[in-house]
């Protein structure tokens, strides 16, 4: 986009939907895991990262063989041989109705906008069935952390406007609830 943030477009097959995902980098899978499944209720689609045919695929990715796209792999060198060990990024695929939102694990340190930032661009928008209220009332009790038993993970910070609640993941991506 016009400020340089890397923005991948999917054509959904159906031609009344215009997109068909939304991919973010995230820098804490456990968290956003939390964040996509509870704080925005998606269902989990899949996940991809975590098997030995995940691990396979990277090593063809790192040969050559694998035209995936580039966020989805890694190439750790090894301390040990100093060879590119090619490894999968972990990912979730939050199920919103037809569309989904990818998330992968960046493997690195993103910089993280100010806390009171909740609104910017760019934003995926999210439309909810839900009237603005009872959208304020879930968020206003939701606790989420992975781990619990060091510290609960607070309130998951929103910001209300009109039937819009803004809001962003610990990675610093941005979204819009855009309430019925």
């Amino acid at each position: 986009d016009p400020s340089g943030n890397i923005v991948q477009l999917v054509g959904a097959e159906d031609p009344s939907i215009l997109l068909d995902h939304y991919y973010v980098p995230v820098e804490d899978i456990e968290h956003a895991e939390l964040f996509y499944m509870q704080a925005l209720s998606a269902q989990l689609d899949c996940y991809f990262g975590y098997s030995t045919e995940d691990v396979l695929a990277a090593r063809r990715w790192g040969e050559g063989g694998d035209p995936c796209a580039p966020w989805t792999r890694n190439a750790f060198v090894s301390f040990r041989t100093h060879a590119p060990n090619p490894t999968p990024a972990a990912q979730i695929f939050a199920r919103f109705g037809p569309n989904y939102i990818g998330v992968a694990l960046s493997g690195q340190r993103l910089p993280e906008p100010p806390e009171e930032l909740l609104k910017s661009t760019p934003r995926a928008i999210l439309r909810s069935l839900s009237n603005v209220r009872d959208v304020v009332q879930y968020l206003s009790k939701l606790r989420i952390s992975p781990v619990a038993l060091k510290y609960d993970g607070g309130q998951v910070p929103y910001k209300r406007e009109g039937n819009s609640i803004f809001l962003r993941d610990r990675s610093g991506n941005f979204f819009e609830i855009a309430c019925a």
